[in-house]
């Protein structure tokens, strides 16, 4: 293992905003939620950059930053893996926004949506791509957790939830970087650490017992994620396909070939772990 995990200082958010702008600009779902007829640039990852970005850019930046915002300002974590002390260039490898139980945005709760910008970044994107967001996406989530949870007695929010994670492209390391901050984040949730610190809430006296027995949950639009969630123990529930009128990459496209990429790749995963199907957490020594 070639890199450290950490949780990251609110003094790096400008940063790993755009860490996530330049590692979602291939993935399809971001570009079809903000109408995209063509893929955007990469943009410097250094705040201090002073590139000028285009207005496409600029709203796609403004929406991650909306993201990492909302997620410090609810009471959920992010964290970071990072090359090793020794390292001859620091470089952050990967990025984790990660929601404990009862920790979620709403909008019943404007004060904190106007802080992290969020009324600003859902402008930006336009009638249609607040739609996909809420009324896809996120209608989707509800419907395919509320009923795969219900098996379990709990709703979404009494679980632990990945909000995003991303792997830099700009890392050079080993591979696996991602699944192994996930997997370091899940460990300490389940231990009790401090992504745990919703637990308490769902009135357990025996905390250990909570631990073993609220899920992880995500959804993911990739089949080549989905596999590394697999692997470390996450059970697909539930899929959706998502009618884009695109490509592959989610932009706007059309004719037979456009149409039969998307219909292979335009899929919205759900996806669940518990503490006794993921062996690391077992493993005190790890």
């Amino acid at each position: 293992m070639d890199v450290a995990f950490r949780d990251a200082s609110p003094s790096e958010d400008a940063h790993l905003s755009r860490i996530l702008y330049n590692a979602f600009l291939p993935i399809w779902n971001h570009n079809w939620i903000q109408c995209l007829s063509n893929t955007l640039e990469p943009i410097s990852t250094d705040p201090t950059s002073q590139v000028p970005l285009s207005t496409l850019q600029s709203r796609r930046l403004a929406f991650y930053r909306c993201i990492v915002a909302l997620t410090r300002d609810v009471g959920g974590t992010i964290s970071v893996a990072e090359s090793l002390p020794s390292a001859p260039v620091h470089t952050i490898a990967a990025v984790l926004l990660f929601l404990p139980p009862h920790v979620r945005s709403s909008p019943l709760a404007p004060r904190i949506l106007w802080n992290a910008g969020f009324l600003g970044a859902m402008w930006g994107y336009g009638p249609r791509g607040i739609y996909r967001i809420l009324g896809v996406f996120g209608a989707n989530a509800d419907r395919m957790f509320g009923k795969a949870l219900s098996e379990f007695g709990l709703k979404a929010e009494q679980c632990g939830f990945v909000q995003t994670i991303a792997r830099n492209p700009e890392w050079k390391g080993e591979r696996g970087a991602a699944g192994q901050l996930l997997q370091w984040e899940m460990k300490r949730f389940w231990r009790g650490g401090k992504s745990g610190k919703g637990v308490e809430d769902m009135g357990s006296r025996d905390l250990a017992l909570v631990r073993v027995s609220v899920p992880v949950i995500l959804d993911t639009s990739t089949e080549s994620a989905m596999r590394v969630y697999e692997r470390l123990g996450f059970r697909l529930i539930g899929e959706c396909k998502i009618d884009t009128g695109t490509d592959g990459m989610g932009l706007k496209a059309e004719g037979k070939e456009a149409s039969e990429q998307a219909n292979r790749v335009c899929r919205q995963r759900f996806m669940l772990a518990m503490p006794e199907w993921t062996e690391f957490v077992l493993d005190e020594t790890k």
